[in-house]
């Protein structure tokens, strides 16, 4: 049971690993070759079409993976289901794309850059990779995913030339996308079988759906609000590429981290159906200590290079997006602590009550600040809303989940990697202070506080560094026998 989570964290890890890596070599091309002006209308038409997807879906592909993870333990019931929903997904995206059209219609000043973008909301409607990740095989799900990207990237880097192949741009994500996710099809007869649906099953999926939609697209339901406000009240629509960009850099090392909430939040559902309240606290406890262990190094390092990072990363267009990436490190913290709690948990264990009150209140929350902000402080107001909010969900969801669980450890994991963390970014700021920006800089920054990080973790003999030694060890012993 264990050995399988592992293995799926490790498929979803090398993916992961591929995430950051594909951004280190496009940005800095796309960013310079598109420029500032052409990406704040391609994150701003994006955010449109995410809130459609998303609103018109009613994040179904969360309930879907939920639910085979319930019934994967029976083949008749886990193909019914599968059907079923993907049945209810297919209605709804009938759904997506009348609301989508009618957008398009009525936003005539993006209409030639929205309707591309059509190719993208066809791909997330028939997207099924909620099924192997129920069933907890992800190597289906990683190698779709893996697809799509190195089509994007090879595309993007021999179409792409100057700043009028926008609408190229936006072509090539999402035909690359309903490519990887057509292909994913050609391994369900392996886990489910032909069978009759009840269409009043599906409707109650769709329902069910309903009621965890709120508390799971919370995090997507910010991003599109936020670059949604920021272009229609912003005198500069570069700005939403400003402010999307740095969130970007953010989420690229905050990858590595949110693979714990795919492979952890269907082994907490089996457990779950189960009703093995112990082994739901234990693998928590483990995931939430590693988590944290990756958090706090990332936000505060980020924090520190971000001088240094931008100008060479993104070019003199985006120098604002140093002080915006400066703001949301923070998010960073919140967002791990979400995928805990929300992601893993509650999902998980059906308590979508808690997770409704948390998102709605920060929802709303978060929208009458970016209100208020943006007019005045711009690209800054939208950070602050967007931090505030996401501490506002945090502290509502731990409130009920510290009455449900034992969860001091989780706090005091969170101390003790915030002081090494501070302790790394001050060593990294004051060896490197006056170094000039360049790649050679960001690439000593990072590899030096990786350095410092993990010997402080070494020298305090810390839980998490020492269970990763003794795992290399047995894979090396291994290969030697």
């Amino acid at each position: 049971m264990i050995d399988n989570i592992r293995k799926n964290y490790i498929y979803n890890l090398c993916y992961q690993v591929l995430i950051v890596i594909i951004p280190l070599v496009m940005t800095p091309y796309i960013s310079r070759v598109l420029g500032s002006t052409n990406l704040g209308i391609y994150d701003y038409c994006l955010s449109i079409s995410t809130l459609i997807v998303t609103f018109s879906l009613l994040g179904i592909g969360n309930y879907a993976n939920r639910q085979i993870a319930y019934t994967r333990n029976n083949k008749e019931s886990l193909s019914k289901t599968f059907y079923e929903i993907l049945c209810g997904k297919l209605f709804l995206g009938i759904i997506a794309l009348i609301i989508f059209t009618m957008v398009c219609y009525f936003n005539r000043i993006y209409f030639k850059y929205l309707i591309i973008f059509l190719v993208w909301i066809i791909a997330n409607i028939l997207d099924c990779t909620w099924l192997y990740l129920g069933v907890e095989d992800m190597q289906y799900t990683v190698a779709k995913n893996i697809i799509a990207k190195l089509i994007f990237v090879v595309g993007t880097f021999i179409f792409i030339r100057d700043k009028s192949d926008l609408s190229l741009y936006i072509f090539l994500f999402g035909i690359s996308v309903l490519i990887a996710n057509l292909l994913a099809y050609t391994q369900v007869p392996k886990y489910v079988n032909k069978c009759s649906i009840s269409f009043k099953n599906m409707y109650i999926h769709i329902w069910n759906s309903f009621k965890l939609f709120i508390p799971t697209v919370t995090t997507q339901i910010f991003l599109s609000i936020d670059k949604l406000i920021l272009g229609s009240m912003s005198d500069n629509i570069s700005n939403v590429s400003i402010y999307s960009n740095a969130d970007k850099i953010i989420q690229i090392p905050l990858s590595l981290i949110t693979v714990m909430n795919v492979v952890m939040m269907p082994r907490l559902a089996n457990e779950f159906s189960k009703n093995n309240k112990d082994k739901i606290n234990e693998h928590l406890i483990n995931s939430a200590e590693i988590s944290m262990f990756m958090a706090f190094p990332i936000c505060l390092g980020l924090f520190v290079v971000s001088d240094n990072l931008i100008p060479w990363f993104l070019g003199d267009e985006f120098f604002e997006s140093i002080n915006t990436l400066k703001l949301l490190t923070p998010v960073v913290i919140g967002n791990t602590l979400i995928g805990i709690s929300a992601n893993q948990y509650f999902i998980a264990t059906n308590q979508n009550k808690i997770l409704i009150i948390s998102s709605v209140c920060s929802t709303c929350i978060n929208l009458i600040l970016d209100i208020a902000l943006v007019p005045i402080y711009g690209v800054k107001g939208i950070c602050i809303a967007t931090v505030l909010s996401i501490i506002i969900t945090v502290v509502i969801q731990y409130h009920y989940m510290n009455k449900q669980l034992k969860i001091k450890s989780i706090y005091l994991a969170m101390y003790r990697y915030f002081i090494y963390s501070v302790f790394m970014s001050l060593c990294i700021f004051f060896i490197t202070s006056k170094m000039k920006p360049s790649p050679l800089c960001t690439l000593l920054q990072v590899v030096l506080g990786g350095i410092i990080y993990i010997s402080i973790c070494i020298i305090k003999k810390d839980k998490v560094i020492m269970e990763l030694i003794s795992m290399v060890k047995v894979i090396i012993y291994k290969n030697k026998g």
